[in-house]
C-alpha cells in the first residue's frame, strides 16, 4: 500500500510500545519495528557499479530504508522517478522527517542533528546532539498529511529527543559524520546541495511503499524498472516463509520479480558485509584461509564458517553461481568494505546481483 494510506494513530500506539522495549541485540523486522537513522553499507561504490554498467537507469524500484539508495540514484545516475518498498510503517515516518530535513535544513544544520559525535577514537557514539527540539518544530511545520499528523500527535506524548538511544532507534550502527560522509553521498555538502534542489524543484519523484519483499509482485507494474534493489534484506531469508531456502528465491527471481524489469534490467539481490565478502572468496578459491590465532580472527573464522553454511549470498554462490550459471546471470563484484574504518584495511564487501 501507499504510505499515505497508514493509519496514524496505529503508528503512534506502535511507537511508544517498541521504544519501552528492551533494545534488540540482532536486528528483527516486522510492520512496526526500530528505525535505521542512516546507511549501514557502502552505498556510494554499490550505486557506482550499476552506473558504470548500465546504459540508463531512468526507473528503479529500491528498498526504502531513510532513503539513501533513491537519494544515491538520483545524484549519481540522474535517476527522476523512484519507487521505495519497505515493510517497516516506522522507518517510513523516519523517511518523511529526513527528507523534509533535507529540503528544509542548511547542510550544517543537517548533519548537526543527523549524525553522531564520536569519543574515545571512535569507539563511543554521543548521540545527544540528533533531532534537536526546535529544530524537530520546524520540520514538522514543513510537513503535510498524515506525516505531520504522526510527528505532531507523537511529540504530544513522548519528547522526541528522550527516544534517543531508547528501542526505536538502531543505534548499533555508526552514525558519525566522518563515516558516513565516506559511504553516501548524502552527507557531501556539494551533493547535498545538489539533491535539495533536485528534491524543492521537484525534478525527482520519490514513492514509498509499505509493501513486503515477497509481494513486489502484486504491488509494482510489470516490465517498469531498469534496475530493483534489495540492499541486504535477503541477508535474513530465512525469516521469510515463502523466501527461506535459495531454491525458492532462485524460483521467485524467475517467477515474480523478473517480470518487473525492463529489457537488460538488473536486480542487485544481495549486499554482504565482511564476513560474507571472505566467505565468498573462499567458495571461489581466491583467498586462502589465513586466519591467525588471536581472538578477532578466531570470531572471524567462526562466522565465516558459518555463513559458507548458512549465508544467503554464499548459498547462491555454490547452488547457482558455481554449478549453473552456464548463461552467466548472476554476477559477483566486490567494493571497499565499510569495515575499513574498524582497521580492516583487506576487507571487501560483495554485491550479488541477478542480469536479466
Amino acid at each position: 500500500m501507499l504510505a499515505m494510506n497508514i493509519d496514524v494513530n496505529k503508528a503512534v500506539e506502535k511507537t511508544l510500545e517498541i521504544a519501552k522495549m528492551e533494545i534488540e541485540v540482532k536486528d528483527k523486522f516486522a510492520k512496526y519495528a526500530p528505525i535505521y537513522m542512516a546507511p549501514t553499507g557502502n552505498v556510494k561504490s554499490t550505486i557506482e557499479l550499476y552506473k558504470n554498467r548500465m546504459a540508463k537507469i531512468d526507473h528503479a524500484l529500491v528498498v526504502g530504508a531513510q532513503g539513501a539508495f533513491a537519494y544515491e540514484l538520483a545524484l549519481q545516475c540522474e535517476t527522476k522517478k523512484i519507487d521505495c518498498f519497505d515493510k517497516n510503517i516506522l522507518q517510513y515516518m523516519f523517511f518523511a522527517l529526513y527528507d523534509t530535513a533535507i529540503k528544509t535544513c542548511e547542510f550544517k544544520e543537517f548533519i548537526r542533528n543527523f549524525t553522531s559525535i564520536t569519543r574515545m577514537s571512535g569507539r563511543v557514539q554521543q548521540v545527544e546532539n540528533m533531532l534537536s527540539e526546535w529544530l524537530f518544530f520546524d520540520l514538522v511545520e514543513n510537513m503535510k498529511g498524515i506525516e505531520k499528523e504522526y510527528w505532531s500527535k507523537l511529540y504530544k506524548k513522548v519528547e522526541i529527543k528522550s527516544l534517543i538511544g531508547s528501542n526505536l532507534f538502531r543505534m548499533h550502527y555508526p552514525l558519525n559524520f566522518e563515516y558516513l560522509q565516506k559511504y553516501s553521498s548524502v552527507y557531501n555538502e556539494k551533493t547535498y546541495y545538489q539533491l535539495q534542489k533536485l528534491l524543492l524543484t521537484e525534478q525527482l519523484e520519490i514513492n514509498y511503499h509499505i509493501c513486503e519483499i515477497d509481494e513486489l509482485h502484486k504491488e509494482f507494474p510489470k516490465n517498469n524498472y531498469n534496475l530493483v534493489m534489495f540492499d541486504n534484506v535477503l541477508q535474513y531469508y530465512k525469516s521469510i516463509p515463502v523466501l527461506d531456502n535459495v531454491t525458492m528465491i532462485n524460483k521467485y527471481i524467475k517467477e515474480k520479480w523478473l517480470p518487473l524489469l525492463k529489457e537488460n534490467g538488473q536486480i542487485q539481490l544481495g549486499y554482504g558485509f565482511e564476513v560474507v565478502g571472505e566467505s565468498v572468496k573462499q567458495i571461489l578459491n581466491s583467498a586462502e584461509n589465513s586466519f591467525s590465532n588471536d581472538l578477532y580472527d578466531l570470531m572471524k573464522k567462526s562466522l565465516v564458517t558459518r555463513d559458507i553454511k548458512e549465508g544467503f549470498i554464499a548459498n547462491i554462490v555454490q547452488k547457482y553461481y558455481l554449478e549453473n550459471n552456464q548463461e552467466k546471470h548472476f554476477q559477483l563484484d566486490f567494493i571497499p568494505a565499510v569495515e575499513e574504518n574498524d582497521g580492516h584495511n583487506d576487507s571487501e564487501n560483495v554485491i550479488l546481483t541477478y542480469k536479466k
